[in-house]
């Protein structure tokens, strides 16, 4: 089997090529019996314009005598694969049975035959009348026709050709009852007449194997890129609903490196009976790396949190961030599988919010002038998973707010972002971005103004997921 193929398509290549060479040998025993057949009319019809009273020449009688053995095996032999559909091994011994009696009969049973049969047989002996380079050019013309139909994979056409050689060599040796360096040379010419087979065989079966490769990896690629946006659309619905109508307004901006990323938003409202808002807790979360893995840790991270918050309505900021830091301890952390997280939480009616920080990036509390220096949300606590339960302690802190005050938080994917010089944005540089959007805007204007900023900023598609939240109360 041709390297090119990688081993997880080894077994698929083997069932293709096993049918296609089931295929391609019965069109070559049908061809090589009408071939026969053809000759044989040729032959006749040649015999009875030069003969008056139309008798079989020699030659012709030859022919048919000789190929006997080869028609009955090709006969036997598509009968045999067309209803029996052997196995790769059986099929490949059947062939190469063919070929080998093919040859005997071609190379040997019929030349002696035309021996017996013509005037030379009582003046010479059948080593006298026999022509190396007619056993030369049957072994090429032999076992290339064969190559020419049955595309056999590089080792079984070896195997194929073998039998060639010995017949092609035992006959060469049979005229040269002495061996010299001419005998020596047309043995291998005998060999190098299976040459132009070989090399056929070699370069088709790269070229399909090939072909098979690129077909079954598009494929792939075509499945993995549905399965993928399936993927993206179940991601979507794990995120929330923009909040935009409610004493406490959130909304976020998202854009995965790939389809699906490993940032991810959490909302949990609370109401009382009449379907007021009471509060608003918004936990952002960077799970270490990109696409597929991270997606499936931030899938089992939003478990986790409906079922926190099942137990407990109420859980705090800190609740929320050592709850994260227990379950990824105890089970994606086993994989180097690590978070950070920022949880905020707002009350209606009360001035101000509480967080914790889980090693993330700091979120920032924007004044409505924003030339005044906004306040950072900073760290309180380690990044999760890496230490156990009863090791974390994280710090919950509160910050007085004004209802003209947002509240930013966003992913390292922003302030890790990189020009066309390859310099990176920073904090300082979202600052900026912040500082220029513009005055007074609603929810909706200011996280539309950092998008387009920040896709101003890069050089070309983000290196990192990206989310950036935006929390507010009116």
């Amino acid at each position: 089997m041709p390297e090119i193929v990688p081993q997880e398509f080894t077994s698929e290549l083997d069932e293709t090529w096993h049918a296609w060479l089931t295929r391609r040998f019965l069109r070559y025993c049908i061809f090589s019996l009408l071939a026969i057949f053809v000759i044989s009319i040729i032959s006749l019809s040649i015999d009875l314009y030069q003969h008056e009273h139309g008798e079989f020449s020699r030659l012709t009688l030859a022919f048919l005598i000789g190929n006997s053995p080869a028609i009955m095996t090709v006969v036997a032999a598509y009968f045999t694969v067309k209803h029996k559909k052997p196995n790769r091994e059986k099929l490949l011994r059947a062939i190469t049975w063919t070929i080998a009696i093919y040859g005997i009969s071609g190379l040997a049973i019929g030349p002696y035959i035309e021996y017996r049969l013509s005037a030379a047989y009582t003046t010479t002996t059948f080593a006298e009348a026999l022509k190396p380079t007619d056993i030369s050019f049957g072994v090429l013309a032999l076992y290339l026709l064969a190559c020419i139909f049955i595309p056999w994979p590089p080792r079984e056409a070896v195997k194929a050709v073998v039998p060639l050689w010995v017949i092609g060599i035992f006959m060469v040796s049979l005229a040269n009852t002495t061996w010299t360096g001419e005998t020596f040379v047309r043995c291998i010419t005998v060999i190098l007449a299976g040459a132009p087979g070989l090399l056929l065989c070699y370069a088709r079966a790269r070229k399909y194997s090939s072909e098979f490769y690129i077909g079954r990896l598009t494929r792939r690629y075509t499945d993995l890129k549905r399965e993928l946006q399936a993927a993206q659309q179940i991601q979507n619905m794990l995120f929330p609903e923009p909040i935009t109508d409610a004493p406490i307004q959130a909304r976020y901006y998202f854009e995965p490196m790939q389809q699906i990323g490993g940032d991810f938003l959490y909302i949990r409202h609370k109401h009382d009976a009449n379907k007021n808002l009471l509060s608003l807790t918004a936990t952002l979360i960077d799970v270490t790396g990109h696409g597929i893995t991270a997606a499936l840790a931030v899938n089992r991270l939003h478990g986790e949190l409906e079922r926190l918050y099942a137990e407990e309505p109420d859980a705090s900021p800190a609740r929320v961030v050592r709850a994260l830091n227990k379950y990824i301890y105890l089970t994606i952390a086993k994989q180097s599988i690590y978070a950070t997280a920022i949880s905020i939480k707002m009350i209606t009616g009360q001035k101000h919010l509480i967080w914790a920080n889980a090693g993330h990036p700091p979120a920032f509390l924007v004044p409505e002038n924003i030339d005044t220096n906004p306040t950072q949300l900073d760290s309180t606590c380690m990044m999760l998973g890496v230490v156990p339960d009863e090791l974390y302690k994280p710090a919950e802190n509160t910050l007085d707010i004004q209802s003209t005050d947002r509240i930013i938080a966003y992913t390292d994917g922003v302030i890790e972002a990189r020009n066309s010089d390859n310099q990176m944005l920073h904090v300082d540089g979202f600052l900026n971005i912040l500082r220029s959007a513009p005055a007074k805007t609603d929810i909706n204007e200011l996280l539309d103004s950092i998008a387009t900023s920040l896709r101003d900023f890069r050089s070309g598609p983000p290196d990192d997921d990206i989310l950036v939240l935006e929390m507010k109360q009116p």
